[in-house]
């Protein structure tokens, strides 16, 4: 009798112990690997949180900075669109030849509205090397007041006998530049 008490006790400490071993395989590790997957998600978003407020603290500083300046940093000003066309296509023209660029053509294009203001438009064609026309498109982003590029075509011409290092491009870009008539003032 006492044997039988002492197997059936041990049999339900065994019983015990195989359903908490079933409880904690099924039930205990599924939830820890859980909660460990949760705070890795959590960490993963804090971070995203962090990166994404830097950005935007970033963007606020810079908008600021923009709203201080003067918007005849960024403007092609005139009274006319003909004056400010030939301004934008004389500074365009001094562009390509410091870059050493001989334009085929610079054509006009019709004014966009851009935002909250208007923007006159420029087809250019031309043929360069590849380290011309990266120089010409450093003076075009970094030219003030501000020209834009809106579309570029580059296209590698295949000149058998050339002694060029570089390839040679045939380039047409369209460029819109931002603008502002001022009204002609009555004496």
């Amino acid at each position: 009798m006492q044997r039988k008490r002492v197997i059936s006790a041990f049999g339900g400490l065994a019983f015990c112990g195989i359903v908490a071993g079933l409880i904690g395989f099924f039930i205990i590790a599924p939830l820890n690997a859980w909660k460990t997957r949760g705070l890795e998600a959590r960490a993963q978003t804090l971070s995203e949180i962090q990166r994404t407020q830097a950005t935007i603290d970033r963007l606020k500083q810079q908008s600021s900075r923009i709203a201080q300046n003067d918007e005849g940093d960024f403007l092609w000003r005139a009274e006319q669109i003909g004056a400010v066309t030939a301004q934008i296509q004389t500074a365009l023209s001094a562009s390509a030849v410091s870059s050493g660029i001989s334009l085929r053509s610079i054509t006009p294009l019709k004014t966009k509205r851009l935002a909250s203001v208007d923007a006159a438009g420029f087809r250019l064609e031309f043929e360069a090397t590849l380290d011309q026309v990266s120089g010409f498109l450093q003076q075009i982003e970094y030219s003030s007041p501000v020209l834009l590029v809106e579309k570029a075509s580059l296209r590698q011409l295949s000149r058998p006998a050339s002694n060029q290092t570089q390839p040679v491009l045939n380039a047409q870009l369209e460029l819109i530049a931002p603008i502002h008539l001022e009204e002609a003032v009555a004496e």
